[in-house]
């Protein structure tokens, strides 16, 4: 019984070596893959730097006004007048009317095709996190082919009736520590993770604007412009320099 019993916790021993030496190789292979590929997926090699810390997921006791507060509902108010201090309050004045121009190339109604929709769709970064409507970017554009009409016809009524789904205006607000005392709420910043629906149809609103510009550029420079590929930054100087 002894011999069986030492014989039973040699391969033990052997069998927990095996696993072990296998996991080591297996996690380190993983990395060096996450290494090398930290140009084309960042979000995943930080995400596992991140994991490394194990208070990486909370957001330490916040100090306002010298008292110290642990709620997280307390952080949450305190980090959320941190970030809107740092953009203009309206004044509640009225806005100056905007200086009249004569168009002499109108845009048409915007119209979305089911071709734009699938085109935008494939360009998604799989990578992004969800939104507020949990649908995650990888099932937009592993479906895409399944999505491009449904999406289309609800972006077309979308721009029909002018109006945009709640979940598509709400976006979840992630404090990120950048440097010194991770107490104080001013060395936190935010980022902002909204729908990956909207933003297809941001895609396809810009494509379709680009156009219009990229077409009546040409026709106005009379053949100076040659329909190279600009930039967004670009066409808005020249469609400046049109219509002064």
């Amino acid at each position: 019984m002894k011999k069986r019993n030492q014989e039973t916790l040699s391969f033990y021993k052997a069998v927990w070596n095996h696993i072990t030496d296998s996991v080591k190789k297996l996690k380190s292979a993983y990395e060096e893959n996450l290494a090398s590929e930290i140009k084309l997926n960042p979000k995943s090699f930080w995400r596992h730097v991140s994991s490394k810390n194990p208070n990486h997921h909370t957001i330490p006791d916040i100090v306002d006004h010298s008292v110290l507060h642990s709620s997280p509902i307390d952080k949450a108010d305190i980090l959320n007048a941190q970030f809107a201090s740092a953009f203009t309050q309206n004044s509640g004045t009225s806005s100056p009317d905007p200086p009249f121009y004569e168009v002499l190339f109108p845009m048409p109604d915007l119209s979305v095709g089911e071709l734009m929709v699938f085109n935008s769709l494939e360009k998604l970064d799989v990578n992004k996190s969800k939104g507020p409507d949990s649908v995650h970017p990888r099932l937009l554009r592993e479906c895409r082919k399944a999505l491009s009409y449904p999406l289309c016809m609800l972006f077309q009524l979308s721009l029909q009736n002018g109006e945009l789904l709640h979940d598509w205006k709400t976006s979840y607000i992630t404090p990120i520590h950048k440097k010194g005392r991770r107490d104080s709420a001013e060395n936190y910043r935010p980022i902002s993770i909204t729908s990956a629906v909207v933003k297809v149809l941001e895609r396809c609103v810009n494509k379709a604007l680009i156009e219009h510009l990229e077409r009546y550029l040409y026709i106005s420079f009379e053949g100076v412009y040659h329909r190279r590929k600009l930039k967004p930054i670009e066409l808005s100087l020249q469609f400046g320099e049109t219509v002064k």
